[in-house]
């Protein structure tokens, strides 16, 4: 979320209004734990978010998650 040249909310707005990555599932990987911070990432659009230090397996179920997600819309025709 917190990145030197812009912070991960203008990465995760700028790829929602670009036609070609706006469906693609975004997941922010932060060491940021405030809740407040972690709730404006999910209402700015961010599908997930993961806390550092994390296992890889819980990205990869966290993947999995997001990718049947956005499949289940896909298929819904949302």
């Amino acid at each position: 979320m917190r990145m030197s040249e812009m912070d991960g909310l203008e990465v995760l707005r700028l790829l929602r209004n670009a036609a070609i990555t706006r469906n693609i599932p975004f997941i922010f990987s932060t060491a940021v734990s405030d809740k407040k911070e972690q709730a404006e990432a999910l209402q700015s659009g961010a599908d997930a978010i993961i806390t550092k230090p994390f296992a890889l397996e819980t990205l990869l179920r966290l993947v999995k998650q997001c990718l049947n997600a956005d499949h289940k819309r896909q298929a819904a025709g949302m």
